[in-house]
């Protein structure tokens, strides 16, 4: 009995049907590659035996090959939003101190002053500038003066008096306090110059008087106040006021020279006042 050959591709199709072999196919090809994709025109329940068949052909997992060169740099990103602010770092150490600056410029040299000239001038009543005499300053460009002045009222006649004049009244202050000038013991006392000598003593005792003269003998001597100090010819006359609210004083006596005076008191004693003296 004699047998036919079968064509080689009826014996694979024969035992899965035409669409069996399509998912059988299909399966091996999943199996051999890795690959995994949807096969087209395959139901679910083909898709599904697929999946069985390539599981169940496929090899196992190679060895991992060798790492590949690598790829191109990627384009650069977006830039990233602003970190938070740091906190303030520790003060640093003073540095060391730098090298002298270079030497500036010499300015330009100032221009020279003018020489003055100074002429004296005699007093004339006609001088326009100087009647009474004085100096007169020049330079190259300019000219001023300096000018004598007038005489003065004084008894002098123009010249600084040396003693008080006859019938002409001197006048000034004085104080006196605990631990003033000690001329005895257990006294103070207030001390005065006069501004010009007298050419003779006073010729009367000194006279005290409390604010202003309250008796006749007083008034007749003394007609001035504190604030208005007055003393009749050859006559040195002192008025006198508490210094502090609840302090007094006790008058003893003055003395008198052509110079000055000084009025004493006893040493707990605080007063002030003014004096007058006028030259006989």
């Amino acid at each position: 009995m004699s047998s036919k050959l079968r064509h080689p591709v009826r014996a694979i199709r024969e035992p899965f049907g035409k669409a069996g072999l399509i998912v059988a196919c299909i399966a091996m090809v999943l199996a051999l590659t890795g690959a995994a994709f949807a096969a087209a025109k395959l139901n679910s329940t083909q898709k599904k035996e697929v999946k069985n068949i390539a599981k169940k052909f496929a090899g196992k997992d190679g060895a991992q090959g060798a790492t590949g060169p690598q790829g191109p740099a990627g384009p650069q990103g977006a830039k990233g939003d602003t970190g938070a602010k740091g906190d303030t770092g520790a003060k640093g150490d003073t540095g060391a101190k730098g090298d002298p600056g270079e030497k500036g410029a010499t300015g330009a040299t100032g221009k020279t002053g003018e020489s003055v000239t100074i002429s004296p001038i005699a007093a004339n009543p006609a001088n326009a500038n100087c009647k009474n005499g004085g100096s007169k300053f020049s330079t190259a460009t300019q000219e001023g003066f300096a000018c004598n002045g007038e005489d003065g009222e004084g008894g002098g006649g123009g010249e600084y008096p040396k003693t008080l004049p006859s019938g002409r009244t001197m006048t000034g202050y004085w104080s006196v306090t605990p631990g003033s000038i000690h001329p005895l013991e257990g006294t103070v006392a207030a001390v005065v110059s006069f501004p010009l000598p007298l050419a003779t003593e006073p010729t009367a005792e000194a006279v005290m008087i409390d604010g202003v003269a309250d008796t006749p003998e007083d008034k007749e001597v003394c007609p001035g106040s504190t604030e208005q100090p007055e003393a009749t010819s050859g006559q040195l006359c002192a008025y006198a006021q508490p210094l502090n609210e609840g302090k007094g004083y006790s008058y003893l006596g003055a003395f008198a020279r052509t110079f000055g005076a000084g009025f004493i008191f006893t040493e707990t004693s605080e007063a002030y006042g003014s004096w007058a003296i006028k030259a006989p």
